[in-house]
């Protein structure tokens, strides 16, 4: 009994583990790529950067349509399934691929010609094509806790990123450059992803499953959609309303930000196929995994959010440059962000393994519709510290949402503690 507990735990930790290794590894890649372009470009050339990269990060949603997390849950239950459904998420993407590169080429252009450059933008929208059929090959394998293969696809992305992010700097090149070498480093994941699928599956899509999976994938699409849209809002009113200056001040805060929810975020991964294939299968057995997760995430945002706020200013300073000391002021403004953000990745986790994704779409919406309207409010009177401010009030809102909703669904694997 001892060895049929054990065994199951000790292959938990060790995707969790080999994940946690592969997002840090890729991380550190990711983020010397992004501090080298920082330096190299400037405020004003690096705004344009990020709020490029931003906004199409908001609208590759329609192209990624919720498939990666709800591929992520049902691949767990069987693999015939994981198969078919992997193989028609796959032929959605394609086929919507050419004409989305299209259509937001033409909306970023109009939204601001002086931030969003359309030479720019069109290498963007292929590189986040790309990223899409990788991210979808990385998870098929996460599903099925294989993260070893998913471990060298990230390590192939960042690590190509790297060295063409480090070889730019060093002649004489220009924010084209940098934008392609994102891109390339994105074809090479799709491409050694598809070779790795194409080893231990095949693919196998059908044309009468698309109705079928764009059905089952909305509530997931919806959740994205307003998570994203939450998450990166206030970088694109930012390069819209207030430009690229701003956004060059305001981008570096978010991108450690993100940086530091690796172990979240690889936590997560293995931990939505466990939750649910528990709650599949036997509901009692996901109370504690449940309470374990909300707990750990918990304690590392803490002091995550701890760490960040006192060493704001120098971290800045160290990674950015001089040039860049007033995003100093905003990461310390944001840094318990890493804290309520780690508590959202738990009840989010839990709600998505239990099929509550309305709940948090419900929850999602309210908080999206506050962060916009808000932003749009005040970044004309308030700028950036009023945009900054207005994350971290509807960031707590939504761990109010997200736990209010996991305690009151939690009955039936008996989540709750105390009754």
């Amino acid at each position: 009994m001892v060895a049929h507990i054990t065994q199951p735990n000790r292959q938990i930790a060790t995707n969790i583990i080999m994940l946690l290794a592969g997002a840090v590894v890729t991380q550190a890649f990711t983020l010397v790529a992004l501090l080298l372009t920082a330096r190299y470009l400037g405020i004003d050339a690096y705004g344009q950067y990020t709020a490029s990269y931003t906004l199409l990060s908001q609208a590759v949603i329609l192209l990624n349509f919720g498939l990666d997390t709800w591929l992520l849950r049902e691949g767990a239950k069987s693999k015939q399934l994981l198969i078919q459904t992997a193989s028609d998420s796959l032929l959605y993407k394609l086929l919507l691929a050419g004409p989305w590169l299209i259509l937001v080429t033409i909306v970023a252009t109009y939204l601001n010609p002086e931030v969003y450059l359309s030479a720019i933008i069109w290498v963007v929208a292929l590189g986040f094509i790309l990223q899409s059929i990788g991210t979808l090959i990385q998870t098929v394998f996460k599903s099925q806790l294989h993260n070893g293969i998913t471990f060298w696809l990230q390590i192939v992305n960042s690590g190509i990123l790297l060295l063409l992010t480090w070889w730019l700097t060093q002649k004489n090149s220009g924010l084209a450059e940098f934008v392609w070498a994102r891109t390339i480093s994105l074809a090479g994941m799709a491409a050694l992803g598809l070779y790795f699928f194409k080893q231990h599956y095949v693919f196998q899509p059908s044309w009468g499953h698309l109705r079928g999976v764009i059905r089952h994938s909305a509530p997931f699409f919806m959740a994205e959609a307003l998570s994203y849209i939450y998450a990166t809002a206030d970088v694109t009113i930012i390069a819209i309303w207030l430009g690229k200056t701003d956004v060059g001040i305001y981008g570096p805060v978010i991108v450690l930000l993100n940086a530091i929810q690796i172990i979240p975020t690889a936590i997560h991964s293995v931990m939505l196929p466990v939750l649910s294939r528990a709650y599949h299968t036997a509901p009692a057995t996901t109370r504690k995994p449940a309470l374990l997760l909300i707990a750990g995430l918990g304690m590392i945002g803490f002091g995550l959010s701890s760490l960040t706020f006192i060493l704001a200013e120098p971290l800045i300073n160290l990674l950015y440059g001089p040039a860049f000391h007033q995003s100093a002021v905003i990461l310390m403004l944001l840094s318990p962000i890493i804290g309520l953000k780690n508590l959202n990745f738990a009840f989010g986790t839990i709600l998505t393994a239990i099929n509550r994704q309305r709940d948090r779409v419900m929850a999602q919406t309210i908080i999206a519709v506050a962060n916009v309207g808000l932003n749009l409010l005040i970044v004309n009177k308030y700028g950036v510290m009023g945009v900054a401010l207005v994350y971290l009030i509807t960031e707590f809102g939504l761990v109010i949402g997200y736990g209010s909703f996991a305690w009151r669904n939690s009955q039936g694997f008996r989540f709750l503690v105390i009754r």
